[in-house]
């Protein structure tokens, strides 16, 4: 199971739970809709992780752990 999957069915535990949904009051769609919700989310950072690999592949300056710059 990817992560994805693991963050996406802990959304649905706890959105059923804090909800008082029962099993069969559950609408396929709310997970559908979590599902797309995290899949966007993941997309955001890789989205973001690209950015900063082009970026360094390009030197442009870049922060290190200690504040400095390159």
């Amino acid at each position: 199971m990817s992560a994805a999957d693991e963050a996406a069915d802990m959304l649905i535990h706890y959105f059923r739970m804090l909800g008082g949904v029962s099993r069969t009051d559950w609408d396929p769609d709310y997970s559908a809709e979590i599902r797309n919700a995290v899949d966007r989310l993941m997309d955001a950072a890789r989205d973001i992780a690209q950015e900063e690999i082009r970026a360094h592949c390009e030197n442009d300056p870049h922060l290190y752990a200690d504040g400095s710059t390159s």
